[in-house]
């Protein structure tokens, strides 16, 4: 039949892709897609342990300034639990108000250190100084509040 060529041995073209070709592609597909997981969690931790540690340097600085002003005429501090804090009014977290209370949980940290960071009126400095560590994963972060007052976020 003239004009009907066909193609054969090295003339002919591969159309497809093979089986190997297949699953190499697959395989590099999974890689990608497991690191960009990794690090996507790893990075939602981080965002996760940033947040909670800023809750708490943000609450210790509240109870200080609330103390300096003499906000309620009493005394505020900051209780920790296992993975809570409280903002409250009062010379000691066994003393204190509950009506005026702020609590602040974190569900998937660890807070470890102090029961509690009371502030003096009118300075301001802390009964005892202290720092909290707050755990998330095998990240951690610290806050610290020297014998002057200072809260420092580590």
């Amino acid at each position: 039949m003239p004009g009907i060529r066909f193609l054969t041995g090295a003339r002919r073209r591969q159309l497809g892709f093979t089986l190997i070709e297949i699953l190499i592609v697959i395989a590099l597909l999974v890689v990608i897609v497991s690191l960009g997981a990794t690090l996507g969690r790893q990075t939602l931790v981080n965002q996760e342990l940033e947040r909670a540690r800023e809750v708490v340097r943000s609450e210790l600085a509240r109870a200080q300034g609330d103390t300096i002003a003499g906000t309620r005429d009493s005394e505020w501090g900051v209780a920790f639990t296992a993975n809570s804090i409280t903002r409250f009014v009062g010379p000691s977290f066994a003393g204190r108000n509950p009506s005026f209370d702020a609590t602040t949980s974190f569900p998937n940290a660890t807070i470890a250190g102090p029961a509690e960071i009371v502030f003096v009126r009118p300075t301001g400095v802390p009964v005892a100084p202290g720092t909290i560590t707050i755990n998330i994963g095998n990240q951690n972060a610290a806050v610290m509040v020297n014998a002057a007052g200072a809260i420092e976020a580590q």
